[in-house]
């Protein structure tokens, strides 16, 4: 008789269901129209810091409950690689909460952790191009931010920019 592997509901971890299902609603609900900073200055954030931390405690949590079981204490490598995902999930949260966009007196200042400090003049913007699942900002010289439409905040930056910014031209490409 031919055996199947299929997906029984019982057999799956519970925890592991509560994280997925957490995680999927925080990256939902954790967006906003309109993000500001503490000055009021428009700003975009991405929605991933509380989706970090779940996955980070879900393999602390697995880490943890696997610290006597036989096969860990025989393969302690495969314990490493459940702390890796630990350590990796809350660097990305850190990474994440720390990452930002946002307009300050006619600059656009892009900052990602550890990568790029990225500062753009809002005179020389010539172009906001919406496709859909993002909108670039093109700059004089071929320069270009890419906002994706996941994060919180853009629909009210956007609106910030257009307001702010001297000539642009919008082009919807949906």
């Amino acid at each position: 008789m031919l055996q199947t592997n299929t997906l029984d509901l019982r057999s799956v971890n519970p925890i592991a269901l509560a994280t997925f299902a957490a995680v999927l609603v925080s990256l939902h609900f954790g967006r906003r129209q309109a993000e500001h900073d503490r000055d009021g200055n428009a700003v975009v954030r991405p929605p991933g810091v509380i989706a970090s931390l779940l996955i980070s405690g879900y393999f602390a949590w697995e880490a943890f409950s696997k610290l006597d079981d036989p096969f860990y204490v025989k393969y302690p490598e495969n314990l490493y690689v459940l702390l890796g995902f630990v350590t990796f999930g809350m660097l990305s949260a850190l990474l994440l909460h720390r990452m930002h966009t946002t307009l300050v007196s006619g600059r656009i200042i892009e900052h990602v952790p550890l990568f790029w400090h990225k500062e753009f003049e809002l005179s020389s913007l010539s172009e906001i191009n919406d496709n859909g699942s993002f909108t670039s900002l093109r700059f004089a010289g071929g320069k270009k931010i890419k906002l994706a439409h996941m994060f919180s905040g853009v629909p009210g930056f956007i609106v910030a920019v257009r307001s702010n910014a001297p000539r642009v031209i919008v082009t919807n490409e949906v």
